[in-house]
């Protein structure tokens, strides 16, 4: 963390705080987790030590007061329910459990405002990135992973998949993973785009971190709208990584894949645990998606209307510029 006042240096040095956030292995958990009790200490103009003097009564009266402060100062819920787990996280490292009433705590809201990606967005976002930008957009299309885990793969690992495959003229790659936040495996797929991006960025690069992507969440933020920007989009609300998961989940359903086929992709629960069914997913999965790969989950295909290509506005430029040295005399195309 960055930019700590003199109160958030004395709640993250307190011997309490200090063993709580070492019970946690994730460095991302350890992030959230400092950010929120921060927060929290900050919000009441108190510190560790001063909470371990009240009852549970007036503990919960604290709670239920700093959740107000945050939705008057127009708090997101997301916001708001994360500075309360945070809280309610490290008193019960101290053997102290709060209980609230149903409706007392704000619940989970709805993101109806950020922006909703389409495959002509994620196709013109692609094209103005570099080895870089093209490498991580067209991961995040093809795996649709939260992003806590999506930053956390290890470059080695990607590697040796990508150097597998093309030893075996694999088009796709499948491989199995578990979802961290809920515990369910996932089946994940590598398509022809994101293993052409991932080989040309690791033949650029350079350094020897050990991440696939060494960025950060904010450096992803930053990135998506540096791209929006480059490829002049004109959004409809914020952008988030998080609706790229969206997006795919939307394209696979277009396309027909069932319900437990989503969920399974996806990481999401399907109430099954029968392991000769989920090879029996895997099987469907691995045969329906390179079928329906071009015309529903590659962002940078070039589907024909009405006997012609769709190009994207840049080549259409491109294009242009072309005819016109031919036609100038400054181009000669040896036809």
């Amino acid at each position: 963390m960055s930019n700590l006042s003199e109160r958030d240096i004395q709640v993250l040095d307190d011997p309490t705080v200090k063993a709580w956030l070492n019970e946690f292995i994730k460095a991302s958990t350890r992030h959230a987790y400092s950010h929120g009790i921060c927060v929290f200490f900050k919000s009441l103009n108190i510190l560790p030590s001063d909470l371990q003097k009240l009852d549970q009564k007036e503990i919960k009266q604290l709670i239920l007061t700093v959740q107000k402060k945050m939705k008057d100062n127009n708090a997101t819920n997301s916001h708001v329910r994360l500075i309360v787990a945070t809280i309610r996280s490290y008193l019960a490292s101290q053997d102290i459990q709060i209980m609230f009433r149903r409706n007392q705590l704000v619940k989970t809201q709805a993101d109806n405002s950020s922006h909703i990606y389409s495959n002509g967005d994620l196709c013109r976002m692609f094209e103005v990135g570099g080895a870089f930008e093209k490498a991580l957009l067209a991961t995040a299309c093809s795996q649709g992973w939260e992003i806590s885990m999506f930053l956390e793969q290890k470059r080695k690992k990607m590697e040796q998949r990508i150097e597998h495959a093309k030893q075996n003229n694999e088009q796709f790659i499948f491989f199995m993973d578990r979802r961290e936040k809920t515990g369910e495996p996932r089946f994940c797929v590598l398509n022809p785009l994101a293993i052409e991006s991932l080989s040309n960025y690791f033949a650029v690069r350079t350094d020897d971190d050990e991440q696939l992507f060494p960025i950060k969440h904010s450096g992803v933020q930053k990135l998506l709208y540096r791209l929006a920007k480059d490829a002049n989009l004109k959004t409809t609300g914020a952008l988030r990584f998080h609706n790229i998961r969206k997006w795919l989940m939307s394209r696979l359903s277009r396309c027909g894949f069932n319900e437990f086929q989503i969920k399974f992709v996806m990481g999401k629960s399907i109430g099954l645990s029968d392991a000769t069914y989920l090879q029996t997913l895997q099987s469907e999965i691995e045969e329906k998606y390179p079928v329906v790969y071009n015309d529903y989950l590659n962002i940078c295909w070039k589907p024909s209307v009405g006997g012609a290509l769709v190009f994207s506005p840049s080549e259409i430029s491109l294009l242009r510029s072309i005819m016109a040295a031919v036609k100038e005399g400054k181009l000669n195309l040896g036809l």
